[in-house]
């Protein structure tokens, strides 16, 4: 049987060291023999002593959380990032100068990662593993190199790739690191997705590394990359042939802004890795975990629980695996917990484009498609009546209820605006003011909810964090506050002066850009809406965003994935046509169509076809990673 690990993600927050420590003799229960802890700035590195945040752990306190583990009888491997996501070292000003991304007068940009050819990069890497090194009870440094995406923008990069080439220059740099960690009797672990990439790179990495295969979605047989339509893979066999360990890596918990994982696509996330582990005699399954700030630690320590059914009860059905974690954790009422979480998968909270209300209300348009919004609401009302829950799982239902009361809120309201332009067209002042006192009320309804929910975000945050700070819960409903407020104010407004109905709201202006988006062949596929200023020499954008689902209906080759969107034309008089292009960016196509632009009253038809932009997504080799690159654009006005 292969190694059974588990992973915690301290970068994004900062745990209460006695929650973790709590955690421990759990998970050694229940099977698990090495900890993950992914640290970036979260832990103080005392001969870089600029690097730790402000509320990174000290190294008496992290001292104290691994000898805890030791006692448990679980070893620990930290995650020290060293190539990508080193935003950590960059955003250091003494350490800006190491970034691989340089502007065009050749100074270090704010983000990007280190160029791993800067002589003093190594001597960096040197003194994070030095400081680490006490803490690697496993004999093992996870050196992380995933997502490097920025390899070869630096003149010593590119010269470095010139002579030798791509492949070889981050096997070259693997080697150097390899080095630092032998030094210090400790083995080299990375994740192996750049190997995917770069497949002929493994031929000439060092003997006796690990490498951590990831992939986040269900895929029977073999994993897949994303940016390439969701090709399959398979790098273990080169991986074995060159002497390193193999690790199979399924994840527990959120993608992103999710507050309730969908558990049926984790577990069986973590049921394809653990069959691959066994069939390809893997040495090392690894359960990661990542971006748990908004779900809080629990419910990813739940999924862990479940997935220890594959090794101690030998089960293989999501939904028993997890009534057995919830049973782990809960006790007697973990069945009936089991039964409400798994309810919640038929409504999930994920993917960009369902993301975009956390930050913006002008985007959104569902035409007359209410009815979808309204069973959610009222789906989430229902679960939060249930009783006897377990209060993390209650807190988190009544915060995924706000969501979907929110959902509908938005979108209701937003489709008021132009019943509030057909009354100005028809000079109808008592059906318009009717439509405001209507609005009026709506809005102080919504706004008791959002306030009583705030005390919610809080204590999800408290139960494992320091109550003292805020987490992004409980700043995202801080935000939506504004956004209601100034939505009041304009309702005022309007009362006092009708033509102030015209004007801009925070649902966007009455101007606006109405399309379609169908993503066929999903892949990491990005739109920007841009309008022409300057006399057409500047092309400025008004919108854009990726369209990830982060679901398993996404994760597939070939689909059809409609998005109904509406762009604002800020600053435009009422009935103008402004320059319009629509541009496709990232990696493979989308089609758009229905493309049409409204001023709220009178609608124009822009073109009747439907357009296909961008190109097919890569089939192999490393791509060029420019998300602001138009790959493909038109002019529709």
């Amino acid at each position: 049987m292969p190694k059974r690990a588990f992973q915690w993600d301290l970068a994004r927050q900062v745990e209460r060291i006695d929650w973790l420590v709590a955690q421990l003799p759990l998970y050694a229960e229940w099977g698990y023999q090495e900890l993950y802890i992914h640290l970036e700035d979260a832990v103080e590195f005392p001969s870089l002593p600029q690097v730790g945040r402000k509320n990174a752990y000290s190294y008496k306190e992290f001292s104290f959380l691994v000898n805890q583990a030791t006692s448990c009888g679980i070893k620990v491997i930290p995650i020290v990032n060293l190539l990508g996501h080193t935003q950590y070292l960059i955003k250091v000003p003494e350490l800006n100068y190491l970034n691989e991304c340089l502007d065009n007068n050749g100074k270090p940009l704010a983000s990007g990662q280190v160029c791993p050819v800067n002589p003093d990069t190594i001597k960096i890497a040197e003194l994070l593993i030095r400081d680490i090194a006490p803490f690697c009870t496993a004999g093992k440094l996870h050196v992380g190199l995933d997502e490097s995406y920025h390899l070869g923008k630096h003149p010593f990069s590119r010269k470095e790739i010139d002579h030798i080439g791509l492949s070889a220059h981050f096997a070259r740099y693997v080697g150097k690191l390899n080095a630092l960690c032998n030094a210090y009797g400790l083995i080299l672990g990375m994740w192996a997705d750049m190997l995917a990439l770069l497949p002929d790179a493994i031929s000439l990495l060092p003997r006796g590394i690990s490498a951590y295969d990831w992939y986040y979605y269900p895929f029977n047989k073999r994993p897949k990359l994303e940016l390439r339509n969701f090709d399959s893979y398979d790098v273990s066999k080169a991986l074995k042939r060159q002497g390193i360990d193999y690790w199979g890596c399924p994840m527990n918990g959120p993608f992103r802004y999710e507050v309730l994982p969908v558990f049926k696509e984790r577990l069986i996330n973590c049921i394809d890795w653990w069959k691959r582990c066994l069939e390809t005699k893997a040495s090392g399954y690894l359960v990661t975990s990542w971006e748990t700030q908004r779900m809080g630690a629990e419910i990813p320590r739940l999924v862990d629980a479940a997935v220890a059914g594959l090794w101690l009860e030998k089960e293989y059905d999501p939904k028993t695996l997890l009534e057995l974690g919830c049973k782990r954790i809960y006790g007697k009422g973990g069945r009936k917990t089991a039964q409400i979480l798994w309810k919640t998968d038929r409504y999930p909270y994920s993917g960009y484009t369902r993301w975009m209300i956390n930050s913006n209300w002008k985007s959104l348009y569902d035409a007359g498609n209410l009815k979808r919004w309204r069973k959610e609401d009222h789906f989430f009302k229902v679960l939060n009546k249930v009783k006897d829950l377990e209060t993390s799982v209650s807190l988190l239902l009544r915060l995924r209820g706000y969501i979907a009361a929110r959902d509908l809120w938005v979108r209701e309201s937003s489709q008021q605006i132009d019943a509030l332009q057909e009354c100005i067209l028809l000079s109808d002042n008592k059906v318009l003011r009717k439509h405001l006192n209507f609005l009026s009320l709506h809005t102080l309804k919504f706004k008791k909810h959002l306030i009583s929910v705030r005390s919610v975000a809080k204590k999800v945050w408290a139960r494992t964090r320091n109550p003292k700070e805020r987490g992004p819960n409980e700043l995202m409903l801080i935000e939506d506050l504004k956004r209601l407020e100034m939505w009041n104010s304009w309702l005022v407004a309007a009362k006092k002066n009708i033509g102030k109905v015209r004007k801009e709201s925070v649902f966007g202006s009455p101007n606006r850009l109405l399309f379609t988006v169908e993503n066929k062949f999903p892949a990491l596929q990005r739109i920007s809406i841009q309008q022409q200023h300057k006399g057409g020499s500047v092309w400025k954008e008004l919108f854009s965003t990726f369209f990830i689902e982060f679901l398993a209906k996404a994760a597939v080759k070939k689909t059809v994935l409609e998005y109904p969107l509406s762009i604002p034309l800020i600053g435009t008089k009422i009935g103008q046509k402004p320059s319009l292009r629509v541009s496709v960016q990232g990696f493979g196509k989308l089609y758009i169509r229905n493309i049409r632009i409204t001023d709220g009253i009178t609608t124009h038809n822009l073109r009747p076809d439907t357009i296909c932009l961008g190109q097919d997504a890569p089939k192999k080799g490393f791509p060029v990673f420019d998300w602001t690159l138009d790959k493909d654009f038109i002019q529709i006005c």
